[in-house]
């Protein structure tokens, strides 16, 4: 779902503090966030929550914001399905103004929104690391590359989800990641054993996608989907393979390229390969419908994929109408 703002104004000026919504920043690397309430600590949480919504590309969610004047006062009322308490993870979060006005809390806070490898190096270059070893899936991305030789060293790190959001963690040092980064959690895996081969790499919407495998030793082939958002589809499941496999494979049924929004975006599709048929239950299955918000599970495909003979292949897919 789409944000939707609903805002009331009234002709009369709001009792509120003259800096608020109109601090000055030139500096196109901070993001300031503003939040009110009643109380200092949820002031402060709708603070950052502003900073992490202008961080990501598409909240999942429905949020409704009303501002309007009682009683001379001003009010903001948030109804959102997003547990903010767990929005506070950011790293260089700044709280450059705090003001109680008329028994009202007003916060300003900055965000340095600095390159994800600045930012691992600032926060991560003074203690004591050591080389360890990293998630099989991850270690070939170019996100966690680009750590490696940022920092110089190879660490364990974490993908994790809050509230539809992807977050870059590692120890205590956790950080939200941007639709740029996690795009660069995407790329293509060859194995010299199996060809995974697609019809095409661009799309527009509706055409219709296609798979040929091959593969030198017989066992179950498993196609996944990795939506731009991190949603995890099951488009095969344990199909058996000899030496080759279309999919697919017949006249009954196509497969097409969806894209509901209004910019382009890149999604991964990841062929599992396995000597035996193993449990997939976890994910969703794709259908003719989207993948509803219990699909957010990219974290959990990285750790079950620590283990497994995968390739991958990234798409892109234009505009949609």
């Amino acid at each position: 779902m789409h944000l939707l703002f609903l805002l009331v104004l009234p002709l009369f000026l709001f009792a509120k503090p003259i800096w608020f919504y109109n601090i000055k920043n030139d500096n196109k690397n901070e993001i300031i966030g503003y939040g009110v309430s009643k109380d200092l600590y949820e002031a402060k949480k709708y603070a950052i929550d502003e900073i992490a919504k202008s961080l990501y590309l598409e909240l999942k969610s429905s949020t409704k914001i009303s501002k309007k004047e009682e009683k001379n006062q001003f009010n903001k009322k948030v109804e959102t399905n997003i547990n903010i308490s767990t929005i506070t993870n950011l790293n260089n979060i700044q709280f450059i103004k705090i003001e109680e006005h008329e028994h009202t809390w007003y916060v300003a806070a900055k965000y340095k929104n600095s390159l994800i490898q600045n930012l691992v190096k600032e926060n991560l270059l003074d203690k004591e690391l050591t080389n360890s070893k990293q998630n099989n899936y991850l270690k070939n991305t170019p996100l966690i590359k680009l750590l490696n030789e940022s920092l110089g060293k190879n660490l364990n790190y974490e993908i994790v989800n809050k509230n539809k959001k992807w977050y870059l963690k590692y120890d205590d040092f956790i950080n939200i990641l941007t639709q740029d980064d996690f795009y660069n959690l995407f790329y293509n895996q060859k194995n010299e054993n199996i060809k995974f081969k697609l019809n095409k790499k661009s799309f527009e919407e509706g055409e219709l996608i296609s798979f040929e495998i091959d593969s030198k030793e017989e066992g179950f082939i498993s196609i996944i989907n990795i939506e731009h958002d991190g949603k995890i589809g099951l488009l095969l499941s344990n199909e058996y393979i000899n030496t080759h496999l279309s999919y697919p494979n017949n006249n009954s049924f196509n497969l097409k390229i969806a894209n509901p929004y209004n910019y382009p975006i890149k999604e991964e599709y990841l062929l599992l390969f396995s000597k035996n048929k193993i449990d997939l239950s976890e994910f969703e299955i794709i259908n003719e419908k989207l993948l509803d918000e219990n699909s957010f599970k990219f974290d959990k495909l990285i750790k079950f994929l620590d283990d497994k003979t995968f390739l991958t292949s990234i798409i892109n897919i234009s505009k949609g109408y």
